[in-house]
């Protein structure tokens, strides 16, 4: 191949031409070729020779340039070649025959369609640069002589002067436009005359955009002058500019022009329902409110009034109902647009059949659309070929059938390739890419990411020609924070991007949407919603976690694209805890359909694994009825083979421990799932370490497999009794092993490394059943490691934590030695490990190579042990000395350090640091989280302020409260009582389940029945 890539080379000189033609020798190519030569009419019929010798011909490579440069001197070429060696000369030499003209004209008109997409898109950028350089040098020719070539309205050369001095000025106008002004106010219809000459000479010479503001002048004059018709006439076309791509906003304007002028004597019927109309589709783009129906009854409406720019309002009103969703609303006037359509030209007709293939789903009418695109048929334009095929694709797409997608764009690719829609082929190259990643197909996606950036820069080619870019603007207004002006921008790339099939795009609009709506903080549920239709799910489920509401999304759950039904689900297992409880079964039968549903792919969100995320979410509210199903969901991912795991382990074990707490007469078979979470691997056995309610719950049932297994030497159910106190001696002996074992591990660094440890805390849960001078010795261990300078902060944190855990238990000689040694590292003078050091270059968010930064994790936690460990007033005081300059750093988590020692002082009866009042109304929710937590033991409670506290917007305020209600009915039951009632009614099944049942009973039927 060297020596035929340089002769390539030589001959055609282009890198896409390159490309294309070594699509000419698979072996596919040549009979494809011959088979399109059949549509012409050659005779006497081409014979098995000439076919034969055809295929060998268009195989030598110096023929390659003969079959697509397109010029006279080619085909003549090319027409001898083939008289010389495909059929019988007749005649001179030099001369071809007429038979070898007519072959030659045939192979150069199918030789693209006898190529497959991707090498016919690469030959037709060849050809297209080929015909580009023809009119630069005819430019420049014509350059030579003194004259200007104009292309699309847009001069070739653009006269400095006009530029420097102003279009009216240097083209002689400025007189003209002078006189206009004077007559504006005594003959304003004179004077829009005027200014219709200057705009039609401003356009003439190619300054079309310089243009436009005369033209809204010469409206404005003939709206003052109460001419309607003529009005119309004027603003219609900046209407539609406005409409169209918003460089213009003038809609508003217009209607009112047209409502002034409704009462006019020759104002025509049509002109109120174009008022109305019009004033809908330009509010639509900033007033999200405006429903799909309004805009499409008041396009109906200009329909039935014969307004003559009735079917162009009325395809762009559909237009629109699509991109908001509202397929029913194109529906609703369904009988309007198909009357419509038999009437109108063939753009307008083409995208009004889509409005309604698209909202209908109309498979039948897709047929047809697809039957006159087809490249053998004539019932299309090329350009609207293409639209065909790529609107088939991204309809195909949200119907989740991406293969089928993708073969539909990229036929679209080649008819637009045909017809130079470059921008539009580029654009569907990506959508290509979208589709094929989304379906888990393996393959180099970024060879067609590199080759659509090819494909654009082959021109500006496209079926939206506009002057204004929203998607920039709106990034521009979004950086800015200017919300307001970014919202219509790209409620605006959002409809274009549908009209034309731009799925990257269109993605993209709805992720852009999704931020802008997340940040007015009025809107969480339009965030929520575009961040699912984007298909990202990690978004959209953050911003659910964070809404104070249930956001439901039970409709976009049950969308039939698997990764936007996917999104949709992970967003309602982030908020499980607000799902209300009517809705917890259809959620619970929409989660097992999603869990058992097909598990292929590997491209997350996946809808299987999301359903199994809310059961998870749900599991402690799930009826007994669905346990059967749950069960049968669930049991077939437990056995597995060593070191095998699924995506839905976690889930698995949240599942079966909430089932396990909320279903007591289950329990005997909930207890044999959970030993077979324990045996089935590690992972998962590590994962029931953090469900000690459902292991207390099933304790009676579990204890005896558990001490089997500990006498077994397995490690995990040795932790599990132990935390739940069981001193059985194989228990006692074993934790006394891991807490030895602990003790004499050598340290976690050395000279050139140090280990980052999990689970460095864990021994101090297990040793409640050792004795308290064991416990002592491993907190004395936990200390020196969290105080050794040559290790890393995530190590020694954990290390705090454990000393933490083990604080209540200790003696208090030990707790005064260990609370000395605590303070220091508490006001952060703890000495940084190198490690920590060296990590934090790698820590600027521009930087090449990026580590997560722990610092201020290990004096946090000192601030708590040091909480723990006071026991007496003078070190109490300097705890909370410590702990207060965190409360004015600003970080979340430093507030809730200093919050939670202020309530472990307070706790163990120590003054509080802070008045409670002070606290209760901070406006720190870490401080009043504090407070609402010292209501189970603080003296002196302020009922107005508690009472806000249950209110509170912070659902972590509200949880402790909720907690707080039970020890405070021993002190002040009517508090408690009315601190009930408001949360037993809170949006939040935690914090209602947190409710003593018992306070919510009234006094006086207590005891009766």
């Amino acid at each position: 191949m060297p020596g035929l890539e340089l002769l390539l080379a030589q001959k055609v000189g282009t890198a896409a031409a390159t490309k294309a033609v070594l699509g000419l020798t698979r072996r596919t190519f040549p009979g494809r070729l011959i088979s399109r030569l059949k549509r012409h009419q050659i005779e006497p019929r081409l014979t098995f020779g000439e076919k034969w010798r055809i295929r060998r011909l268009v195989g030598k490579p110096d023929v390659w340039p003969l079959l697509w440069a397109l010029s006279p001197t080619s085909l003549t070429d090319l027409a001898l070649r083939i008289d010389e060696q495909v059929v019988v000369r007749r005649g001179a030499a030099e001369v071809a025959s007429t038979r070898a003209r007519l072959l030659a004209s045939a192979v150069q008109a199918e030789i693209m369609g006898a190529l497959d997409a991707d090498d016919a898109q690469a030959g037709l950028s060849h050809q297209i640069r080929l015909v580009d350089d023809s009119v630069r040098s005819l430019d420049s020719r014509m350059d030579d002589l003194g004259v200007g070539v104009v292309r699309d309205g847009v001069p070739r050369i653009v006269d400095p002067d006009v530029v420097l001095r102003g279009p009216l000025e240097a083209l002689g106008l400025a007189a003209k436009h002078a006189q206009a002004q004077e007559l504006s106010n005594e003959e304003p219809v004179g004077a829009a005359r005027l200014l219709s000459e200057i705009s039609d000479r401003l356009e003439a010479e190619g300054y079309a955009g310089l243009a436009r503001p005369v033209r809204i002048q010469e409206a404005r004059l003939l709206t003052k002058g109460r001419e309607p018709l003529l009005a119309a006439a004027a603003w219609m076309p900046l209407v539609m500019k406005d409409l169209s791509d918003g460089s213009t906003p003038v809609c508003l304007e217009a209607a009112s022009a047209f409502e002034q002028l409704v009462d006019v004597p020759s104002a025509p019927a049509w002109l109120p329902a174009r008022a109305v109309a019009i004033a809908l589709l330009g509010r639509w783009f900033r007033d999200p409110t405006v429903s799909s129906i309004s805009l499409l009854t008041a396009a109906s409406a200009l329909v039935e009034a014969e307004d003559p720019s009735a079917q162009e309002l009325l395809a762009l009103a559909a237009e629109t109902a699509l991109a908001a969703g509202d397929r029913g609303a194109v529906m609703h006037v369904q009988t309007v647009l198909e009357a419509v359509v038999a009437d109108v030209e063939e753009d307008l007709a083409v995208r009004l059949e889509l409005a309604l293939a698209e909202a209908a789903c109309d498979e039948a009418r897709w047929a047809r659309l697809l039957e006159r695109a087809a490249p053998a048929s004539a019932g299309l334009s090329t350009k609207h070929a293409a639209l065909v095929y790529a609107r088939r694709g991204r309809h195909l797409f949200w119907v989740n059938k991406p293969l089928e997608a993708e073969a539909a764009y990229r036929a679209a690719v080649e008819r637009a390739c045909r017809a130079a829609l470059w921008q539009d082929a580029a654009q569907w190259m990506l959508a290509r890419a979208r589709i094929l990643s989304r379906a888990s197909v393996i393959g180099d996606l970024s060879d067609l990411v590199r080759r659509a950036s090819a494909v654009r820069a082959s021109g500006p080619g496209g079926l939206l020609q506009r002057g204004h870019d929203p998607q920039t603007a709106a990034l521009k207004h979004l950086l800015a924070g200017n919300l307001k002006a970014a919202l219509p921008e790209l409620r605006r790339h959002l409809r274009d991007s549908i009209r034309v099939a731009h799925l990257e795009d269109e993605i993209e609009a709805h992720r852009r949407l999704g931020t802008l709506y997340e940040k007015t903080e009025r809107e969480p549920a339009a965030a929520v919603h575009h961040h699912v239709m984007a298909g990202d799910a990690k978004e959209a489920a953050r911003v659910a976690g964070l809404t104070p509401f249930f956001v439901d999304c039970a409709t976009l759950a049950e969308h039939p694209q698997a990764q936007t039904r996917a999104a949709a689900l992970q967003a309602t297992a982030a908020q499980g805890d607000l799902v209300p409880d009517a809705d917890v079964d259809p959620w619970t039968t929409r989660s097992l359909a999603a869990a058992t549903g097909a598990t292929t792919g590997i491209v997350g969100p996946l809808p299987w694994v999301q359903g199994f995320a809310i059961l998870a979410a749900l599991a402690e509210r799930i009826e007994e009825s669905y346990l059967d199903a749950v069960l049968a969901a669930v049991d077939p991912l437990v056995p597995r083979q060593a070191n095998e795991h699924t995506w839905v382990d976690g889930s698995l074990v949240r599942i079966i421990a909430g089932l396990a707490v909320h279903l007591p007469a289950s329990r005997e078979r909930l207890s044999s799932r959970i030993l077979a979470l324990l045996d089935a691997s590690d992972d998962l056995a590590r994962e029931l370490l953090n469900e000690t309610a459902a292991v207390a719950a099933c304790l009676d049932q579990l204890r005896e497999p558990l001490r089997q297994r500990a006498e077994s030497d397995n490690p995990i159910a040795v932790q599990l009794l132990a935390i739940h106190g069981d001193t059985h001696p194989t228990v006692v002996a074993a934790v006394e092993e891991q807490v030895r074992t602990v003790i004499e591990s050598p340290p976690n660094h050395g000279p050139g490394y140090v280990a980052e440890r999990v689970g460095v805390a864990l021994p101090a849960y297990v040793a409640g059943c050792l004795p308290v001078e064991r416990q002592v010795d491993l907190a004395r261990d936990f200390l020196r490691r969290a105080l050794d300078g040559g290790d890393s902060e995530g190590n020694r944190t954990q290390a705090m934590q454990g000393c933490e855990v083990l604080a209540a238990s200790l003696p208090d000689t030990v707790r005064r030695e260990l609370a000395e040694l605590v303070l220091p590292a508490s006001r952060g003078d703890a000495p940084r490990s190198p490690f920590d050091q060296l990590g934090d270059r790698f820590t600027h968010p521009l930087g090449r190579f990026q580590i997560s930064n722990q610092a201020g994790t290990l004096r946090r936690a000192a601030v708590r042990v040091a909480a723990c460990l006071a026991v007496d007033e003078d070190v109490a005081r300097r705890v909370w000395e410590a702990a207060r300059p965190l409360l004015r750093t600003g970080n979340r988590a430093d507030s809730l350090a200093a919050a939670e020692a202020a309530y472990r002082l307070a706790e163990r009866g120590f003054p509080p640091p802070m008045r409670w009042a002070d606290l209760a109304s901070s406006g720190d929710a870490s401080l009043r989280q504090a407070a609402a937590a010292l209501m189970a033991v603080h003296p002196e409670i302020e009922a107005a302020l508690a009472q806000e506290l249950a209110k509170d917007d912070h659902h972590a305020v509200r949880r402790e409260a909720a907690v707080a209600c039970s020890a405070l009915a021993n002190r002040d039951p009517d508090l408690a009582r009315s601190l009930a009632a408001i949360l037993s009614n809170d949006a939040r099944f935690s914090i209602r389940r947190s409710v003593p049942v018992s306070l919510l009973i009234p006094p006086e039927t207590r005891g009766l029945g």
